[in-house]
């Protein structure tokens, strides 16, 4: 057993220090990935997942925007402002998230796949917007921060308060502190 207070990943190189800053986080992710990108695409006959890939340029490209910060004091305090917006909306993505998964569960209780059949909405066989649970907190983020929804697919009255209620909470309420945090 380690001795009281000893840190098995500080014998790793990796003190408390090191792992509390996240870029340092992002960076090992960053390279980790790239590692693992390259070794998949140098492998005879092996191929590269696009996921993979897609996930290590897009850390590639924050890295380098945190870089950007050093060229010019503007671009300095642009991307130390997108850093503590991030940061601060770490409240607000926990309590949307709960928001979200309540109108969610509440739509697919009403619309989901037992009653995706009897839409006839879609023929072409294209699927419901509420045929599964993920499908419909996808959709439901499009209808609150797009806009999107096919108004065929609220055909009960419970189904459109429910809708009128989301849109007032999503739209109004949680849109509205999201623009308080930002310009915070």
């Amino acid at each position: 057993a380690p001795a009281p207070g000893a840190d098995p990943l500080a014998f790793l190189w990796l003190p408390r220090a090191w792992r509390h800053n996240y870029w340092n986080i992002i960076d090992a992710a960053t390279i980790g990935l790239a590692w693992a990108s390259f070794a998949r695409a140098a492998m005879p006959g092996a191929h590269l997942s696009d996921d993979l890939a897609v996930v290590t340029a897009i850390l590639m490209w924050i890295r380098f925007c945190w870089y950007l910060k050093n060229l010019r004091l503007g671009w300095a305090k642009f991307v130390l402002m997108i850093e503590q917006i991030a940061w601060d909306l770490r409240y607000y993505l926990v309590y949307f998230s709960v928001v979200l998964m309540m109108f969610a569960s509440a739509f697919y209780l009403y619309l989901g796949p037992r009653k995706s059949d009897e839409f006839g909405f879609h023929d072409d066989g294209a699927p419901s917007a509420f045929g599964t649970f993920p499908y419909t907190i996808y959709n439901l983020i499009l209808l609150g921060f797009v806009g999107e929804f096919d108004p065929d697919n609220f055909d009960e009255v419970a189904v459109r308060i429910l809708l009128v209620f989301f849109i007032l909470v999503v739209m109004i309420v949680f849109l509205n502190v999201l623009i308080a945090i930002v310009s915070d």
